[in-house]
This record gives structure tokens, C-alpha cells and sequence, in this order.
């Protein structure tokens, strides 16, 4: 397995705006160019998800410190999580682990001692090794059941990593399976049918532009949320590939899109994989 990561560039987080409502919000539309295979490569899966914000309980939220839990959830005394960092103890746990797990505060003093490297993350997944440890996902491998949905993706919508199974499951039947949900950016347990759920669906285009001696895709992404807030919006893009003739053979690249809440709505945004 080859994995590739384009990292994040840090930017200080500004103060909290709007802190725990729903979340005003644009929408865009992403361009991504020039995004090519070596012949004996196929594309295994594409999603785009803006890690500022979630959807649940019927609109968009803003998560300021893009840890998976929207602000008006991310005040826990109990849990020692807060708004404004992912990892609020600094154990080398995120909080989002820690709030699914509900971690007390005192039980996290174990944890701490449990994680000898923060931050670490071999198959850059968006979970840490010692989050995988604590998950018994393979740290190894971006997708532990190889059900097309990266760890991290499964663990921030409320899907097991362990479970090849859940991903094409209706949890809240719909009529749109897990795996679908997850590249809308919905919920796996809330009916798309909810008009404000079903508005937020993010939609997907993908466009062949050459074929030899490498095979090339442009890709459109369709109304993806950009949040109102003081900290830009970090949209990642998670591009998945595997050989043609060793399916076992896969690669992950990733593409973090640093987005100006204060971007026209509507907007048309283009980007050259390349440049990535």
C-alpha cells in the first residue's frame, strides 16, 4: 500500500464566532484538474468533505476545530473537550474519539500515558496510530475493512471500521446506503427525505480529459458547503486508487483546501491537482 499526503499548513485559529448555532452557510463548487493514473492504476473512490461544519439534527453546524463535533456539542467539563482544539488535553487523542468513546476526564489521565508519539498517523488516514490502537484499526491501512470508506471517514460518521458490511447498509432508510451518505456528507441516521438534509447533499462529476501514457481526471464537486465563521474552511479531499491487475494495491492521496468563508456564493472554485 503507497500512501501520499498533502499536509494541512497550520494557521492559528481566530476566535470562535457563532458559537454553538446553526451555521449561516454558502454554497461552491470545486474544480479539481489534472488529476492523473499511471495506466496500470484505477481510480477506487473519491470524497470530499468540509471538516468545518457537520450536518446532523436537521441543518449544518460549525465545528471551529474541525475534531467531528459541531461547537454546540463541543463544551463537555465531564469530557475535558472544548471548541477550539481538536485534541483538547493534548493526550494524542481527538476529542471526537473521546466524545464517542465518552472518555471521562479522569479516565483520560490513563490515556496519556498510553500514546508515546501524538500526532503520528502512518497511513494518514486522519486518525493517529494511537487512535487506531485504542480502535484496533490497522495503522497500516487507511481503509481497515476495505469497504471503500477511509478510517477516519467511518469513525467521524458513526460507522464501525471494523465492519465492511455497515457501509452499504440503509441506517436510516432513505433509500441512500452508508457509503453514499459519506460522500454526501449526510448523516447515516437521518432521512435524506428532510428537505434541509437533502439540500445540503453534496454532489459529485467526474471527467475523463486523456488516456495514454497516463490516464487523467477533472472532478466537480457541487454544492459544498462553505460555513460563516472566523477560521477558514478546510475541505479534504480524499482520492483513492488501486493497481488494475493487485487490487491489494492501493493508494491514498489526500489534498487539503483551505477556503475563505467569506468566498461569493455560488462560486466556482478551481484548483490543479499538480500544484498539490
Amino acid at each position: 500500500m503507497t500512501l501520499i499526503s498533502c499536509q494541512e499548513q497550520k494557521s492559528p485559529l481566530l476566535p470562535l464566532v457563532q458559537e454553538g448555532l446553526k451555521a449561516d452557510q454558502k454554497t461552491v463548487t470545486l474544480k479539481i484538474n489534472n488529476y492523473c493514473l499511471h495506466n496500470s492504476m484505477e481510480t477506487s473512490g473519491f470524497f470530499a468533505i468540509n471538516l468545518s461544519m457537520k450536518v446532523e439534527d436537521g441543518g449544518a453546524y460549525i465545528d471551529f476545530d474541525r475534531d467531528g463535533i459541531p461547537n454546540y456539542r463541543d463544551e463537555s467539563d465531564a469530557l475535558n473537550i472544548a471548541q477550539d482544539d481538536a485534541d483538547s488535553n493534548d493526550d494524542g487523542y481527538s476529542d471526537l474519539i473521546i466524545f464517542l468513546a465518552g472518555i471521562s476526564a479522569q479516565e483520560q489521565v490513563h490515556l496519556q500515558s498510553k500514546c508515546e508519539v501524538h500526532g503520528t498517523d502512518s497511513d494518514h488516514d486522519g486518525l493517529t496510530d494511537c487512535e487506531e490502537a485504542l480502535l484496533k484499526t490497522n495503522p497500516l491501512s487507511f481503509d481497515s475493512d476495505g469497504d471503500g470508506i477511509p478510517d477516519y471517514l467511518e469513525v467521524r460518521f458513526g460507522l464501525d471500521p471494523l465492519d465492511a458490511i455497515d457501509a452499504y447498509l440503509d441506517t436510516d432508510g432513505d433509500g441512500v446506503n452508508n457509503f453514499n451518505e459519506v460522500k454526501a456528507n449526510t448523516p447515516v441516521d437521518e432521512s435524506n427525505t428532510n428537505g434541509i438534509i437533502k439540500s445540503l447533499e453534496v454532489q459529485y462529476d467526474t471527467f475523463q480529459t486523456t488516456t495514454a501514457p497516463a490516464v487523467c481526471y477533472s472532478y466537480k464537486i457541487s454544492n459544498v458547503s462553505i460555513v460563516a465563521s472566523s477560521n477558514t474552511n478546510l475541505i479534504r479531499l480524499y482520492f483513492m486508487e488501486k493497481q488494475k491487475t493487485n487490487l491489494n494495491n492501493t493508494t491514498l492521496k489526500i489534498i487539503n483546501l483551505q477556503v475563505n468563508p467569506a468566498v461569493s456564493d455560488n462560486a466556482t472554485l478551481e484548483y490543479n491537482f499538480d500544484d498539490y
